[in-house]
């Protein structure tokens, strides 16, 4: 990409910002490169763990009309950052479709369910996006929209965030009554969660397949599981 020499101040801008965020307030209203520098903007506060001064720029990000240019400039000079579903660590590229998800996780970390419904059809990473519709669904109580929205997970996967919206399949079928099922999707996640076995994703395979055993051995007893532990469902 050749750059203007605006272009070449704006990324002097970007450097400047790893330091200090603020360095990209002056681009926030140019005409051509506005999008972006929210969009960095946003990262740099992220990065920091302050959710309020990024929150508004991806809010302002996504409701204006994307800018070829900056979609261009993103690519050119990539930067990632790192959010958090549910302990499970999401790296996300900042475009305007990392965006929406960076938007999401933020709605995701205050459970604000409704505006995280609100940003899903905007979020492009199909993986983060059914996993993050499950936990909204979850949250809310509606287990069959859970289930819905994990249909097409596979047991085979070893993905870390295929591995979570299992687990999270089977809470829901345990949560409709459905104990078996649940134990069967159980299974599924286990192969996603061994590989990820130093992760999160482990711990709460663990923690919910125990409360899974657990219902299972009220309801039916002892039976093939003699040996299971009592689980604590707390």
């Amino acid at each position: 990409m050749l750059l203007t020499r605006h272009e070449t101040k704006f990324e002097q801008a970007i450097a400047d910002s790893e330091w200090n965020p603020d360095a990209l307030l002056d681009w926030i209203d140019h005409p051509e490169l506005a999008e972006a520098a929210r969009l960095y903007y946003a990262a740099r506060w992220l990065e920091r763990g302050l959710t309020g001064l990024a929150q508004r720029q991806l809010e302002i990000v996504l409701g204006v009309e994307p800018s070829n240019s900056a979609a261009l400039f993103c690519r050119e000079h990539p930067l990632s950052v790192e959010i958090d579903i549910m302990g499970l660590p999401v790296e996300v590229n900042v475009d305007r479709d990392g965006g929406a998800l960076l938007l999401a996780g933020i709605y995701l970390g205050q459970q604000d369910w409704f505006r995280l419904d609100m940003v899903l059809p905007s979020i492009g990473d199909q993986r983060a996006k059914t996993v993050l519709a499950a936990v909204s669904a979850f949250e809310q109580g509606l287990y069959d929209d859970v289930l819905h929205q994990t249909r097409r997970l596979s047991g085979k996967s070893c993905v870390a965030i295929d591995g979570l919206g299992l687990v999270l399949r089977a809470c829901a079928f345990r949560e409709r009554g459905d104990v078996l099922a649940a134990e069967r999707a159980m299974t599924d996640a286990y192969l996603a969660a061994w590989v990820h076995r130093d992760t999160a994703l482990y711990d709460l395979y663990e923690a919910e397949l125990g409360r899974t055993l657990a219902v299972k051995h009220r309801l039916y007893g002892a039976g093939r599981d003699s040996d299971i532990e009592d689980y604590d469902e707390d």
